[in-house]
């Protein structure tokens, strides 16, 4: 039977504080979870901040880890991360809410858009909570520039490095057709839009994925940006993807 690793008083002192805030965290997580999915904004930084060397305080079902064979240096690390989730505003419902609320807001201000079907991805993608990031004005700039989705997710790569991964590209593709394409009749940036909605419909995992691409190609040709055989194109490839799902 392997011994216990006796503590010192610093080293109990600390193992004490992080169980409390990781009971704290951890119950924070599941109602977020339950109301919004897995990987919010702030659960997401958590993650890749507790995953990482020389940490390693991230569980496989996605919950703050401790123990008590964890060094000083991982739990001074890992209480420093979990109190930087707890304190931000939008690791609460009421927080990521209040979010959505002020990015429709300010869409329907800055770009005249009917926004009322923002999803909260979204609002977490257009609302600038990165340190360093200014994402509404290069939204803003996009649109009244009409420019092609490259140029439009180069000026955002800020965040694409901040988040890293596939989810935060896919928030920026859904922003690209939603609120930025226009309808060129330019071919090279209608096959854009086509690579962005294929993109998002091949990284689709449920049927919510699949109706929320399916919305956002039935609002490109009700609002005349993308015609009839352009919406089947689309539409056949969604229904595709629905049946591997």
């Amino acid at each position: 039977m392997a011994k216990v690793k006796e503590l010192t008083r610093e080293e109990q002192e600390l193992f004490d504080e992080l169980k409390k805030l990781s009971k704290k965290a951890n119950q924070r997580i599941v109602r977020l979870e339950r109301e919004f999915g897995k990987d919010t904004w702030a659960t997401k930084y958590l993650k890749e901040k507790l995953e990482a060397e020389p940490l390693q305080a991230w569980s496989k079902k996605g919950r703050v880890k401790v123990n008590k064979s964890m060094s000083l240096t991982q739990m001074k690390g890992t209480i420093k991360a979990t109190n930087e989730f707890l304190n931000s505003s939008i690791s609460t419902k009421r927080g990521i809410k209040k979010a959505k609320q002020k990015a429709i807001k300010t869409l329907k201000i800055r770009f005249s858009t009917d926004a009322s079907e923002i999803s909260y991805q979204e609002a977490e993608g257009i609302t600038n909570f990165i340190p360093g990031s200014n994402v509404l004005p290069v939204i803003e700039e996009a649109r009244e520039q009409n420019t092609d989705y490259s140029t439009f997710a180069s000026q955002m790569e800020s965040i694409i490095q901040w988040n890293r991964g596939k989810s935060i590209e896919n928030i920026l593709r859904k922003i690209y057709a939603k609120y930025i394409y226009k309808g060129n009749q330019n071919s090279d940036e209608l096959e854009m839009l086509y690579s962005n909605i294929l993109e998002l419909i091949t990284n689709a995992t449920s049927e919510n994925d699949i109706q929320e691409v399916e919305s956002i190609i039935a609002n490109l040709l009700s609002e005349g940006k993308i015609d009839e055989k352009e919406y089947n194109y689309l539409l056949n490839a969604i229904n595709d993807k629905r049946k591997e799902i």
